[in-house]
């Protein structure tokens, strides 16, 4: 398995589109995220992001980063009537302090929005901050879904098992808190790793840490 696969894995990647009216600003926000690696989103040179519903990626997060001159010209945007069309999907909005709500901003279930400045090199800065903040968001909302997804392969049992391994405890610890053998312990962690989909002990804190330590700051 190759490293970007592996962190694929570990970290459901979100895939970004950029549409800005300035050809020139267009271009220098497209190169500022294409050449920042990150371990949560990836830059896609989407043509038409706000075209037809089959133009944007299937089953895959997305964040649209665009202004408010190109939302308003796009009168064919829709949601698509299938929800499951995009796994999870939300606006990074350039705009004015004068600029108006426009409808097209109804299709998308998350709007960040971010005031133009002035300063081409603090505008990039403050796109970006928005793009960290929504791929944190993305992220977690696709963790969530894995978790609940996987809690409903589990057994009673296994379910109380990924829960102490979640909050680290050893395999004596957990059989001891659940009266069982440490064998037993054993089978029902592997079982747990498997049934999850989770390649090690990391993977799964990853997914399954904020539904049981409420831990806001694993998505900082």
């Amino acid at each position: 398995m190759s490293r970007s696969q592996m962190l694929q894995n570990a970290h459901p990647l979100i895939h970004i589109c950029v549409l800005l009216a300035e050809v020139h600003l267009n271009q220098l926000v497209r190169a500022s995220i294409a050449e920042k690696r990150s371990k949560h989103y990836v830059f896609r040179d989407f043509r038409m992001p706000m075209g037809p519903a089959k133009e944007l990626p299937q089953n895959e997060s997305l964040i649209v980063v665009t202004d408010h001159h190109t939302l308003s010209a796009q009168s064919e945007f829709q949601k698509p009537e299938n929800t499951d069309t995009f796994s999870h999907w939300s606006l990074i909005l350039l705009q004015n302090k004068q600029d108006k709500p426009q409808v097209m901003e109804l299709a998308f279930p998350r709007i960040n929005r971010v005031l133009r400045s002035d300063k081409v090199n603090d505008l990039i800065k403050d796109l970006h901050r928005a793009l960290e903040k929504e791929s944190a968001y993305l992220m977690r909302q696709q963790l969530n879904l894995k978790a609940d997804a996987a809690l409903g392969r589990l057994s009673p049992r296994e379910t109380e098992v990924l829960e102490l391994m979640v909050q680290g405890c050893s395999i004596a610890e957990i059989s001891e808190s659940l009266s069982i053998a440490g064998p037993t312990v054993k089978i029902h962690k592997s079982k747990v790793l498997e049934k999850t989909g989770c390649k090690n002990l990391r993977h799964l804190i990853l997914v399954f840490a904020p539904r049981y330590l409420n831990d806001e700051r694993l998505f900082k």
